[in-house]
């Protein structure tokens, strides 16, 4: 988490929403994701530019794209700490949530929950390797029809 924050941070993309704009101009996910945070018209310039820069110029999705990398970073230094450590996997799971609910990213969320599930090693032990396989099942199952999906694209058959 603290790695992604950073680059995020050092890429500079998210200071005027150029990397969710960008994602708005291509994909029609996250244009249905911010339709309600962003003006009608402002999404529709976005999503009909051809070349960029793509940007916001509202202050909601602006200041959205800047809690990304801020919270990331600020999970990512409480995850180092072991006194800190159980509101780094709170904020984590919030952002997890975050990104699946505009992104569904299952397998990055997949592997981050499988990952923050290491942070409990008693109640993995006895509870949580059963949650692991479940979602690794999940994932294996998700991963199996995308491939099957892509098939065609490949000109496999």
């Amino acid at each position: 988490m603290l790695w992604s924050g950073l680059n995020k941070l050092l890429y500079a993309t998210y200071f005027q929403g150029e990397f969710f704009a960008s994602m708005v101009h291509k994909d029609p996910r996250f244009a249905k994701f911010f339709t309600w945070i962003v003006p009608a018209a402002e999404l529709q310039q976005i999503v009909d530019a051809e070349n960029g820069p793509h940007r916001f110029r509202s202050l909601l999705p602006i200041l959205g794209a800047n809690v990304v990398y801020l919270s990331e970073i600020v999970a990512g230094l409480l995850l180092l700490f072991r006194r800190t450590a159980l509101a780094g996997v709170l904020l984590t799971f919030a952002i997890l949530v975050g990104i699946e609910v505009a992104a569904v990213e299952l397998v990055f969320g997949g592997l981050m929950v499988n990952l923050l599930l290491i942070y409990f090693p008693r109640w993995y032990v006895h509870r949580g390797y059963w949650l692991s396989v479940a979602i690794n099942g999940l994932l294996l199952g998700y991963l199996q029809g995308r491939l099957f999906d892509l098939l065609p694209d490949l000109g496999i058959h």
